[in-house]
C-alpha cells in the first residue's frame, strides 16, 4: 500500500483507496494480494483512529476484483453507510 497520484495508479491497473475526509491526500493504491487495515503500527494500512480497531479489516485484491472483511472490529465496516462484514468493492 502506497500513496500515488491517481494517474499513476490509473496506469499500473491499481484499484485505491481515496480519502473523503480531512486533509487532502493523495489516494492510496491497493497494489498488495492481502491488506491488513488497522489502528496499530504493524499493519499494511495504518489509521491510527480511537474508532478503528488494532486490527479492524481486511482488503484482498486478485484478477476478479476486490474483497472487503471486517475482522470483528468493535465499530464495524461499512460501505455507502451501511455496516458489512464482507463486501465486493
Amino acid at each position: 500500500m502506497q500513496q500515488v497520484s491517481l494517474d499513476e495508479a490509473e496506469s499500473r491497473h491499481w484499484p485505491v483507496l481515496q480519502p473523503i475526509a480531512g486533509p487532502r491526500e493523495n489516494p492510496v493504491a491497493i497494489n498488495r494480494s492481502v491488506c491488513l487495515i488497522g489502528s496499530r503500527t504493524r499493519v499494511n494500512l495504518s489509521l491510527p483512529a480511537p474508532e478503528v480497531s488494532r486490527a479492524h479489516a481486511l482488503l484482498l485484491c486478485d484478477d476478479r476484483g476486490v474483497y472487503l472483511r471486517d475482522l470483528a472490529s468493535l465499530n464495524h465496516v461499512y460501505v455507502n453507510d451501511q455496516p458489512v462484514r464482507e463486501r465486493v468493492l
